[in-house]
């Protein structure tokens, strides 16, 4: 349970720190990392508030979406 509270804590540090560079810099590339990053601290939440077993397929979908974000990113930064 500590370990998901962790992951919780850090990506929604991350989710914050890239919506914060985004302010900044308007860089989409943070924005998308920080967008994932939030994606994954909603699942790590469901997880901590013991839901995840009821909301599984939610949990898939709101990972792979995630994932998509992130490569997404890398793809932009890749392409300049």
């Amino acid at each position: 349970m500590e370990i998901i509270a962790i992951n919780l804590v850090l990506t929604f540090a991350v989710l914050a720190f890239g919506l914060w560079i985004f302010s900044q810099t308007r860089s989409h590339v943070a924005a998308l990392i920080g967008l994932a990053f939030g994606l994954f601290a909603a699942s790590h939440l469901i997880d901590l508030l013991g839901m995840a077993a009821e909301l599984s397929v939610v949990i898939i979908v709101i990972r792979i979406l995630a994932y998509l974000l992130a490569l997404i990113a890398l793809y932009r930064i890749w392409k300049g």
